[in-house]
């Protein structure tokens, strides 16, 4: 299941600009990946780049979010990011 989210994930990334124009913007969530549960839900125009931003992010911020992802770091896992729905700009 999650190899076919990312498929689609991909082809959605790579498919909402339309002549040069943004069309749609990405919600996604930020999930445990041992429990599975969804920690974070955050809305961005360009997956890849947000994905990497939240690990960069936490080693500096001490937000809720960034002790979590620091947390799963010390375990030497990373939280899941899954696109949830592609929105119309």
């Amino acid at each position: 299941m999650v190899t076919q989210v990312l498929d689609v994930s991909l082809y959605l990334v790579e498919n909402h600009y339309f002549c040069g124009m943004r069309t749609h913007t990405f919600i996604y969530t930020l999930s445990d990946p041992i429990t599975l549960q969804v920690r974070y839900v955050g809305k961005t125009n360009n997956p890849f780049q947000r994905m990497k931003a939240h690990g960069n992010k936490a080693r500096f911020k001490n937000t809720h979010k960034c002790n979590w992802i620091k947390q799963l770091k010390t375990k030497k896992l990373k939280p899941l990011f899954e696109i949830v729905e592609l929105v119309p700009v």
